[in-house]
């Protein structure tokens, strides 16, 4: 399908929504707007065409001016892909809109590293959850593109991410469901309620037999807690590895953006994956062919610090004695 329709997106339902949602004047996300766009979404029929060509407007019309509305505007997509149907799944892994969003973070935008990772987390969230399916391969397509001609992806878990498939509720609304196993065991009434100190001696003293039956029921617990211990740091481990990988990452990336003169940017990577040439350095030419020549009026002269009195006398000093053994020099040969 094309994006480039007719009328004003922000002219529907869902795309006032939308445009309400991502107003860079709010002072954060609006989650009751974005929950009420994905209802939207999921009960009209036009809803998902509409939203996104509303979502696309939105990001192109303030890329390189507010990215502010962009990040809303990426939230609103995101929220609206883990939260409605496979309509808008459809068109939103549209390998064409896709590409908007590769477009969108392109050297000739430039823009902010947090929105750059921003889009490319979200085009491996979706090329890994809808890698199975034969109508999303658009997202797995322009994903893989890009890994082949060498865009770095951000160190992201897929697993401790929220899924984007909610399960069907397995029991009807209003329904009560249906314990499987023994059935519900009800107390007697005639059974006491408090017990007497004699009983409750009864169930603290053990015998030596009960003892070592008791002991040799609870060892095959210790191995299965050590196990289960072992796994949790391990997990914690797994986790503290990515969050580091991530930081370097960034921190690589920082780098590269600071020394301009030795490396390149980010969006100029992207761009040369793209296939877009990057811009000369015209300061990096040996020989300087232009006309223009140095303001003058903006050339400054260092300007000398002000000697001590005492080295200003000493220099007066030194002065006269040399004019006066020059005179005498002078009157000598004369």
């Amino acid at each position: 399908m094309s994006f480039f329709g007719v009328g004003n997106p922000f002219s529907t339902p869902v795309g006032q929504k939308i445009e309400q949602a991502t107003d860079g004047s709010l002072p954060s996300e609006n989650w009751a707007l974005n929950m009420e766009i994905c209802d939207i979404i999921n009960s009209t029929a036009d809803g998902p065409k509409d939203a996104v060509k509303a979502i696309r407007k939105r990001l192109t019309q303030s890329a390189g001016k507010n990215y502010t509305v962009v990040m809303y505007t990426l939230t609103v997509l995101e929220t609206g892909v883990k939260n409605c149907g496979k309509a808008f799944h459809v068109l939103v892994c549209n390998k064409e809109f896709i590409s908007e969003l590769v477009k969108l973070i392109g050297p000739k935008n430039d823009p902010p590293t947090v929105v750059q990772e921003k889009v490319l987390s979200l085009i491996q969230c979706w090329a890994d959850a809808f890698q199975s399916q034969p109508e999303l391969q658009g997202v797995v397509q322009v994903y893989n593109e890009l890994r082949t001609k060498g865009v770095e992806f951000p160190m992201t878990d897929l697993d401790a991410m929220a899924p984007i498939f909610t399960p069907q509720r397995s029991v009807p609304d209003g329904a009560e469901p249906v314990l499987v196993g023994s059935p519900h065991r009800t107390i007697p009434q005639t059974s006491p309620t408090r017990s007497s100190p004699e009983q409750a001696a009864a169930t603290v003293t053990l015998s030596e037999s009960q003892s070592s039956k008791l002991r040799a029921d609870l060892s095959p617990i210790t191995p299965a807690t050590s196990t289960y211990s072992t796994n949790l740091q391990i997990r914690y481990l797994l986790h503290a590895n990515d969050a580091l990988n991530n930081l370097l990452l960034r921190h690589s990336r920082f780098i590269n953006n600071r020394n301009a003169a030795t490396g390149v940017t980010p969006s100029a990577i992207l761009g040369a994956a793209m296939g877009v040439p990057a811009k000369k350095d015209e300061d990096d030419a040996l020989i300087d062919l232009s006309d223009d020549v140095p303001d003058i009026t903006k050339l400054s002269v260092k300007e000398s610090q002000p000697d001590n009195p005492w080295q200003l006398q000493r220099r007066v000093r030194h002065v006269a004695q040399s004019a006066a053994t020059s005179r005498t020099e002078n009157t000598k040969i004369g």
